[in-house]
């Protein structure tokens, strides 16, 4: 998940510079807002890329970053208007949509 550095940091690897930790208070109440609400203002990727992808199995920070390209942003995330990294938001999506491990994670070995 996204972590701080020792220098206030990002140390995701998501090339954030700004601290999750420090802007996780007022997020939009993203149960209601539509699909189409921007998520990642860096790359123009919506609520609704975000929650296909969690539906889909990408149930962490890291596989949404992959799935959507979300979260991987420029380093002052200067395009996000709210002022900070979409990490947050990105991880609040994962909360509301994430509906427990997907089913190739809780099965057992396959050649048993």
């Amino acid at each position: 998940m996204h972590q701080e550095d020792d220098s206030g940091g990002c140390a995701c690897g998501c090339g954030c510079d700004l601290s999750a930790a420090n802007h996780t208070g007022n997020l939009p109440d993203w149960r209601n807002l539509p699909d189409s609400e921007t998520v990642c203002f860096c790359h123009g990727v919506t609520k609704g890329e975000v929650r296909r992808a969690v539906e889909m199995g990408a149930y962490t920070l890291p596989l949404v970053k992959a799935a959507t390209n979300a979260g991987r942003c420029k380093p002052d995330c200067g395009d996000n208007p709210r002022g900070r990294c979409c990490a947050p938001d990105i991880t609040e999506l994962i909360r509301l949509y994430h509906q427990g491990p997907p089913e190739w994670a809780t099965r057992g070995p396959c050649c048993g």
